[in-house]
């Protein structure tokens, strides 16, 4: 985090290279999907029987277990799922005419159907439906992926026979080299790596927050499944300081980078459904006076008096950190709370010259001379008082 009207300095090359190479792609602006509009509404739809098979908790178990079954998990009040609702109807009603078809390479035996989230939450919380609507084709009881393409008849049907034509290239494979199944063909649900976000903000140089939660652009967030623990890998304010300024200035200053960097490394888990942990950030300018032995490193990151090529500006901050509760119908959001005090310190240090160390060796020979004088004249009167008694 950066205070506007701050230097702005580049973090260091591996670094970012390392960063880019593993994380490379995961942050991609969402698709633009294409939504299908119907003439006719779901109960025209419904005239002549629904075809999309309603699940319950009691009935999902059996339907997903058979050869394919293609499931919608839904909310009533998700505006994505109604504008869905007709064209998964619709494309229930093109699956069974495919069912009907006696050429094999045409026929699609795949069951539609759809759950009410809301209406079964162990339902989707045992799936881990984390968004709505979400399109999940099973095989067998098994999750094979979860559909993320437009929603059109067209588009879905054409995802459907190429699972289920590859599905059958895997079954032919397994068969030819002996191998009981189709190698990763099922879908990992707990596999969820999370992201990693990097960067910098500028910021005012007043009060503010800056939080971070899961948003899609054709999606409503099932907020009892949105987890937003996450490991602060590096929080600070103020530009970067180089790495051979910092190693200099950790050892004329120890305390400054402990607390610069005081969420650095720190796991923060939530608990539990709606729930999410904020931090609160007391943050001060701390003016360092490095003197002119390190002139050349600070030329870049000076600001005001004393002489630029003497100071250098760093933020310290004083954290707390507490997990707060929501509303069911909330989606949970890590949040960065921070207050800039308008007050800043001033740290220096200084050295004597070899002077002032001959100096003081003068004054204490000198007190020391003077202290063994007047013992000597005291002890001197009263051994001569006790003689003349």
């Amino acid at each position: 985090v950066r205070p506007r009207g701050g230097a702005a300095t580049r973090p260091g090359r591996s670094a970012s290279r390392i960063v880019s190479r593993r994380y490379r792609g995961r942050n991609r602006e969402q698709k633009e999907l294409k939504h299908q509009e119907h003439a006719e509404t779901i109960e025209d739809m419904h005239a002549d029987g629904v075809h999309a098979v309603e699940l319950s908790d009691k009935s999902i178990k059996d339907f997903v277990g058979k050869d394919f079954a293609f499931v919608n998990f839904y909310a009533p009040w998700c505006v994505w799922c109604q504008r869905l609702a007709p064209t998964w109807e619709r494309l229930a009603e093109e699956v069974g005419k495919f069912e009907a078809e006696t050429d094999k390479h045409v026929a699609l035996n795949v069951s539609v159907g759809k759950v009410d989230c809301p209406g079964n939450p162990d339902v989707c919380n045992a799936h881990q439906i984390r968004a709505f609507p979400s399109m999940r084709l099973f095989k067998k009881g098994e999750p094979l992926g979860d559909y993320r393409d437009d929603r059109t008849v067209e588009a879905l049907l054409k995802w459907l026979k190429t699972k289920v034509n590859f599905d059958e290239q895997m079954k032919g494979w397994a068969v030819d080299h002996g191998a009981p199944g189709a190698p990763g063909a099922a879908l990992d649900l707990d596999d969820h790596p999370g992201c990693m976000l990097s960067g910098f903000v500028l910021v005012n140089r007043v009060p503010g927050n800056f939080h971070v939660e899961a948003r899609s652009a054709h999606h409503e967030i099932n907020a009892a499944l949105a987890n937003v623990s996450h490991v602060v890998n590096h929080l600070s304010f103020g530009p970067p300081v180089p790495s051979n300024l910092r190693r200099k200035l950790g050892k004329r200053y120890p305390d400054f980078f402990p607390g610069a960097q005081a969420l650095d490394g720190g796991a923060f888990i939530d608990g539990g459904a709606h729930e999410a942990v904020h931090h609160y950030i007391k943050v001060v300018s701390t003016h360092f006076d490095v003197g002119t032995f390190l002139s050349g490193l600070t030329s870049k990151l000076s600001r005001g008096a004393p002489p630029p090529e003497r100071t250098v500006v760093g933020y310290q901050m004083v954290t707390q950190s507490q997990t707060m509760h929501y509303h069911e119908l909330d989606v949970p959001e890590a949040k960065f709370s921070y207050d800039l005090s308008p007050m800043a310190v001033a740290v220096s240090s200084t050295g004597k010259h070899w002077y002032d160390f001959v100096t003081s060796c003068c004054a204490i020979i000198g007190g020391t001379f003077t202290t063994v004088g007047l013992l000597d004249g005291i002890l001197h009167k009263v051994l001569k008082a006790g003689k003349q008694l």
